[in-house]
C-alpha cells in the first residue's frame, strides 16, 4: 500500500490556497484570520520584546528570562542596538534589519528543506518542502518573529542530510538546542540507535556553545535560567487562553478547563468539559507510553529504522509534556516528512501531517470580542471575535495521532523481523488452521 504522488501534490495546492486565502483574509478584513494571534496589535513583538533585552542589563534579574544566552547573541548579530533606545514598539517600527534577518532565515529554511527531502526522494520533495517550509507553525513563527525560525535553520543541517562532516551536526544540534531546550530530546535520541559518540559530542557541543554565548552575553547562568523557569512555570501562564489559542499539546487546554473555565461553562455547559478534563490527561498518558514502548523496539533493532524516526518520536513526547506553543510543531513536522508513503500507519501520518500544516481555522464559540484594536499588519483600527476554534481541539490530538501511528509502525515492524528471524511466535490461539490437504488433492 502506497501513498500516490499526486494525493501529496493535492495537499500541497490546498495548503498554498490556505494561505493565499489568509492573506486575502488580511486585506479585506485587516487582520489575520485564526488560527493566527488574536492579539492583532502584538505582530512581531515575540522577536522585538526579546531583542530589547539583549541591549539592557537585567534580562535574566528583571524580565526573568528562560532563554539560554544565545538568543540575545543572535540578536545583538540581528538587531540594530539604536533602536532600542525607547519602547518595544518603536524598536519594531525602526529596525528593518531585525525584520530582514527573520524573512531571511523563514526562506532560507524553505530552500534548505528542500533540498534535504530531495536528497531523499525527489518525487515528494517540493511537496513536503512547502508543507513544512510554508505550513502553519512556520508562518505563525513568522507573524511573531518568533526564534523558532533560526533554531530550525540549526536543527534541519543537524538532522538532514545536508551537513556530512559529525562534528558540524553536533554544532548545529547544539545551536538549535540552545535556542529551544526541549530540542535536547533529538540529541538524546540517538542513545536509542547506540551512537554513543554523536550524543557525546553533540553534548559537549552544547556546554561549548552555551559558554561562548555567555562569555558574549555576560548574563545568563545556569542557576538563573533554572529559577526562571521554575517561576515561569509556577506562574499559572498555561491556564491563560491566549496559550491555548494555537498549542502543541493538551496542557493548556486542560490548565484552561481546571483553572478558569468560566467562560465556557456558560456557553458549552459542565458535562463535556468534565469529560474533557479527564479525557486529555489519558489520551497524552496513554499516547507518551506507546512511544516509549517504540523507543525500546528501536533499542532492540536500530537498524530496522530511519534514523529520523526515533528523532521524530522523541520531540513529539517532548512537544506533549510541555506547552511550547504551535509553531515547535514544525520541528516534528520536518522528521515525520522523512517517513516513505508506505504502509497504512506511515500513509496515515503523512495525510495527518498535511493537515497540521493547513493554514486555516474555524471558530466553534465565541469568548470574546475586540473592539476598534490597532492592527499592526492590517495599519488600521479593527473590530474582531476570538474564541474556541476547531483548531484548538484537533490540532494537539493530530499530534497525538501521529505519534501513535509512527509508534504502532516501529513496534509492528520489530514484530514482523523477530518472528521472521524465527525469534517470537504467534500464540496458538491467534493462528489462522488451515485444512490438511487429502490426498485426493
Amino acid at each position: 500500500m502506497m501513498l500516490p504522488r499526486w494525493v501529496e501534490g493535492v495537499g500541497a495546492a490546498v495548503l498554498i490556497g490556505t494561505i493565499v486565502n489568509a492573506y486575502l483574509f488580511l486585506r479585506t478584513n485587516g487582520f489575520l484570520p485564526p488560527p493566527f494571534f488574536f492579539n492583532y496589535r502584538d505582530s512581531l513583538m515575540d522577536g522585538y520584546n526579546t531583542a530589547a533585552w539583549s541591549f539592557r542589563n537585567g534580562a535574566y534579574e528583571i524580565w526573568r528570562s528562560v532563554y539560554p544566552p544565545i538568543s540575545f547573541a543572535w540578536f545583538k548579530l540581528f538587531a540594530t542596538g539604536s533602536c532600542y533606545a525607547g519602547s518595544e514598539v518603536f524598536a519594531r517600527d525602526c529596525d528593518w534589519w531585525l525584520r530582514t534577518a527573520m524573512l531571511g532565515f523563514f526562506f532560507g529554511n524553505v530552500v534548505l528543506v528542500w533540498v534535504a527531502y530531495r536528497r531523499t526522494n525527489r518525487a515528494t520533495a517540493l511537496p513536503r518542502a512547502i508543507a513544512v517550509g510554508l505550513g502553519m507553525p512556520m508562518l505563525y513563527a513568522l507573524e511573531r518573529a518568533n526564534l523558532i525560525i533560526p533554531a530550525f535553520t540549526f536543527f534541519v543541517l543537524a538532522y538532514g542530510p545536508l551537513v556530512k562532516s559529525a562534528r558540524w551536526r553536533w554544532v548545529c544540534a547544539a545551536a538549535a538546542a540552545n535556542f529551544k531546550p526541549y530540542l535536547l530530546a533529538a540529541i538524546f535520541s540517538t542513545l536509542l540507535r547506540r551512537q554513543w559518540r554523536w550524543f557525546e559530542g553533540a553534548i559537549v557541543a552544547c556546554v561549548v556553545v552555551y559558554v561562548v554565548t555567555w562569555l558574549i552575553v555576560g548574563d545568563g547562568t545556569p542557576m538563573q535560567i533554572l529559577r526562571n523557569t521554575v517561576i515561569f512555570a509556577d506562574s499559572g501562564r498555561i491556564a491563560d487562553w491566549p496559550v491555548a489559542h494555537y498549542p502543541s499539546s493538551y496542557l493548556p487546554l486542560h490548565a484552561f478547563l481546571g483553572e478558569s473555565k468560566g467562560p465556557l461553562v456558560k456557553l458549552l455547559g459542565s458535562g463535556p468539559l468534565d469529560l474533557a478534563a479527564w479525557l486529555l490527561p489519558v489520551l497524552m498518558r496513554g499516547s507518551q507510553v506507546l512511544a516509549m514502548a517504540a523507543a525500546a523496539a528501536i533499542w532492540v533493532k536500530p537498524e530496522l529504522f530511519p534514523r529520523t524516526r526515533s528523532a521524530a518520536l522523541a520531540v513529539m513526547v517532548a512537544l506533549s509534556l510541555q506547552e511550547t506553543g504551535g509553531y515547535a510543531v514544525c520541528f516534528a513536522m520536518f522528521l515525520v516528512f522523512f517517513e516513505e508513503g508506505r504502509g497504512f500507519c506511515r500513509i496515515a501520518a503523512l495525510l495527518i501531517a498535511y493537515l497540521l500544516n493547513m493554514c486555516y481555522d474555524y471558530f466553534l464559540v465565541q469568548l470574546d470580542f475586540q473592539l476598534m484594536v490597532e492592527s499592526y499588519l492590517g495599519g488600521r483600527p479593527v473590530s474582531a471575535s476570538y474564541g474556541l476554534s476547531v483548531g484548538t481541539l484537533l490540532r494537539p490530538a493530530g499530534l497525538l495521532l501521529i505519534m501513535d501511528l509512527l509508534a504502532f509502525a516501529t513496534l509492528h515492524r520489530l514484530w514482523a523481523a523477530l518472528r521472521a528471524e524465527g525469534r517470537v511466535r504467534m500464540p496458538a490461539w491467534l493462528r489462522v488452521s488451515r485444512p490438511t490437504p487429502s490426498t485426493a488433492d
